[in-house]
C-alpha cells in the first residue's frame, strides 16, 4: 500500500529542474515516504500487539485467546479489544476491491498496533485444531502461522502452555522480520539519498546520446541511472520487505497456515439434574375490607423435582455471525408432592396430590463484550414459558384455584469467566403473561393484569473434558391485579369487592451435570 503512495508522490514531484531544486525535492520526498509508512516500535521499545477476538465456538475461542494473552502479557503492550473495535468503527468502509491484508493494515494503524494476532478454531471432534497467525502492521500480510491440535473441547493446563509457546514463537518471528524491515528502510533511505544527489549533478543531465546501427540508444559521458526514479524506489522497497527464505514459502513442508472458511459446526450442551422450589401464594384485601378473614394462603417449603435442559447453536457452519444464535429448552417437574391443609383451618391432616411443572423453549444470542479483560458475554433471550401448579382438591370449601401461567419471557444477562474452568453469570427476565389459567375464571377471581419478573444466578464448572457441573439460584415473582368480576373476590357475599390482588412467589435452585458438544 505504501509503495503505491510513494509512486504517486514521485510522479507528482518529478525529476526536472535545477540541481538544487531536485536535491530539495528529493529530501522532502524522503520525509513524506517516512510519514506514509506505519511506524514500528524500535528494538528497545515494547511492541504493541493486538490479540483480536478468535473465531470458532465461543467458549473454546475465549479460552484459547486467554492463553495467548497470558503468555504475552509480560513481554508486550496489549491493545485492548475496546480500542480494536473502536478502530473498526472509526475506519471508513473499505472499498470492495480492498484485500484482507489492506484492511488489517489500516486497522493496525488506527489502533496503534505493531502486529495483530488472529486465531481460529476449525474442524470437528478429534480433528479440531487452533490456528494462530500474526500479521504485520505495515502491510497486513501474514508473517507466520501455527496450528495446534485440539483433541477435545477442554483446554487444560498442558494445552494452554502449548498455545502460549506457539504464540511466543510467532512474536519472535515478527521481531526478526521487523528488525529486518528497519534495516532495509535505513539502507533504502541511504540509497535513495545517494541517487537523488547523483541525479542533481550537471554531468548527469548533459550526457550525449548515440544511435547505433540497430537503432538502440546509449549514453555517453554520463553516469548510468534508472530510466524512472519511481521504479528504483519500488525496487528498494521490495528489497527492504524481502526476508531470507521467503522464496521457500510455497514448499510443501512450509508451516504457513492458510485460514480456511470458518466452520464452527453445531455445538451446544445437554444437562440433567435435581432442582428444588418453594412457593408462597397470598392474596391482598381492599383497604376498607381488612377486617375480613383473608382468603386461603398457600405456603410450601422447597419441593424436589427432576430437571433437564439443553441448548444448541446450529448455524455457525453457515455464517460466523450466526454462530452465537441458538435454541434453548428446559423442563422440570416435581416428584411425589402433596399439599396439606394447615392446622388452624379445621381440616388438619387432610392432604392433596400436587403437581408443579415448568417448561420453556426459546432463542438465545450471545454477544462478546470486549471492554473487560476477562472473557465475557452479554446474553439476550426470548422464550415461551409455561408454569403450572395443580392441586387435586375435591372439597369445594377449599377455595384455592390452580394457576397455569403462559407467558413470553424476555431475558438479558451476562456471563464471565473468573477462572480457566469456572464462569459465573446473572440473568434478569421480564414475563409478559398471556394467560393465568383457572384462577382467572368467573368462578374464582376473574380477569386480571399479570406481570412477572425473575432473577437467576448461576455458575458453571468444567470438569473432565466436555463434562460440566452447573448450579444456580432463581427467584420468580408474579403479580396479579384483579380487575374483573369473580365470585371469590366477594368474601362475605355482600356485593362489594374484597380481594384486590395476589402475589405468587417461587424460590429455588438447581444442580445439574451436563455434556458439552
Amino acid at each position: 500500500m505504501w509503495i503505491t503512495r510513494v509512486s504517486v508522490l514521485l510522479a507528482a514531484f518529478g525529476n526536472t529542474g535545477s540541481p538544487e531544486r531536485v536535491r530539495d525535492r528529493s529530501r522532502t520526498l524522503l520525509v513524506l515516504c517516512a510519514l506514509a509508512t506505519p511506524a514500528l516500535a524500535s528494538a528497545d521499545e515494547t511492541p504493541r500487539i493486538a490479540v483480536v477476538q478468535f473465531e470458532g465456538p465461543t467458549k473454546l475461542a475465549e479460552r484459547a485467546r486467554a492463553a495467548v494473552i497470558s503468555s504475552l502479557s509480560d513481554s508486550v503492550s496489549l491493545i485492548s479489544l475496546a480500542d480494536w473495535e473502536q478502530a473498526k468503527i472509526d475506519l471508513p468502509t473499505p472499498a470492495p476491491q480492498s484485500t484482507e491484508a489492506e484492511i488489517y493494515s489500516a486497522l493496525a494503524a488506527a489502533s496503534g498496533a505493531d502486529a495483530v494476532i488472529v486465531g481460529q478454531i476449525s474442524g470437528r471432534s478429534k480433528s479440531r485444531a487452533i490456528g494462530l497467525v500474526i500479521r504485520a502492521s505495515w502491510d497486513g500480510e501474514v508473517i507466520e502461522a501455527r496450528s495446534i491440535p485440539l483433541p477435545h473441547r477442554y483446554i487444560g493446563r498442558g494445552l494452554r502452555r502449548a498455545i502460549g509457546a506457539e504464540a511466543a514463537e510467532l512474536l519472535a518471528v515478527w521481531r526478526e522480520r521487523a528488525a529486518q524491515r528497519r534495516r532495509g528502510e535505513a539502507a533504502g533511505a541511504t540509497a535513495a539519498t545517494a541517487a537523488a544527489d547523483a541525479d542533481a549533478r550537471p554531468e548527469h543531465r548533459s550526457g550525449l546520446t548515440e544511435v547505433d546501427g540497430a537503432g538502440s540508444r546509449s549514453s555517453v559521458g554520463a553516469t548510468a541511472r534508472p530510466d524512472r526514479l519511481d521504479a528504483s524506489a519500488s525496487e528498494l522497497s521490495d528489497r527492504a520487505s524481502a526476508t531470507p527464505g521467503s522464496e521457500q514459502a510455497d514448499r510443501p513442508d512450509d508451516r504457513r497456515f492458510k485460514r480456511p472458511p470458518l466452520r464452527a459446526g453445531i455445538h451446544g450442551s445437554a444437562t440433567l439434574g435435581w432442582a428444588f422450589t418453594a412457593r408462597d401464594l397470598r392474596f391482598s384485601l381492599a383497604d376498607d375490607r381488612t377486617e375480613l378473614a383473608e382468603p386461603f394462603r398457600y405456603e410450601r417449603p422447597p419441593a424436589s423435582s427432576i430437571a433437564v435442559a439443553g441448548e444448541v447453536f446450529p448455524l455457525g457452519s453457515l455464517d460466523r455471525r450466526l454462530a452465537d444464535l441458538g435454541m434453548t429448552v428446559a423442563f422440570d417437574r416435581t416428584l411425589g408432592l402433596r399439599s396439606e391443609l394447615a392446622a388452624d383451618s379445621g381440616n388438619s391432616g387432610q392432604s392433596f396430590a400436587t403437581v408443579q411443572q415448568h417448561w420453556n423453549v426459546g432463542l438465545v444470542y450471545r454477544i462478546p463484550f470486549p471492554v473487560t479483560t476477562r472473557p465475557t458475554n452479554i446474553v439476550a433471550s426470548v422464550a415461551f414459558d409455561r408454569l403450572r401448579h395443580h392441586i387435586d382438591i375435591d372439597d369445594p370449601a377449599v377455595a384455592l384455584p390452580d394457576v397455569t401461567y403462559s407467558s413470553i419471557d424476555f431475558g438479558l444477562g451476562a456471563q464471565t469467566a473468573i477462572a480457566q474452568s469456572l464462569s459465573v453469570g446473572v440473568n434478569i427476565g421480564l414475563f409478559w403473561v398471556l394467560d393465568a389459567g383457572e384462577i382467572e375464571t368467573m368462578d374464582n377471581y376473574g380477569q386480571s393484569e399479570v406481570v412477572g419478573v425473575d432473577v437467576e444466578l448461576r455458575a458453571e464448572l468444567t470438569l473432565l473434558r466436555a463434562i460440566q457441573l452447573r448450579a444456580g439460584l432463581r427467584y420468580l415473582h408474579i403479580s396479579l391485579d384483579f380487575d374483573g368480576p369473580g365470585q371469590l373476590r366477594d368474601l362475605d357475599q355482600d356485593g362489594e369487592v374484597d380481594v384486590e390482588a395476589a402475589s405468587d412467589a417461587y424460590v429455588g435452585g438447581h444442580v445439574q451435570i451436563g455434556y458439552v458438544f
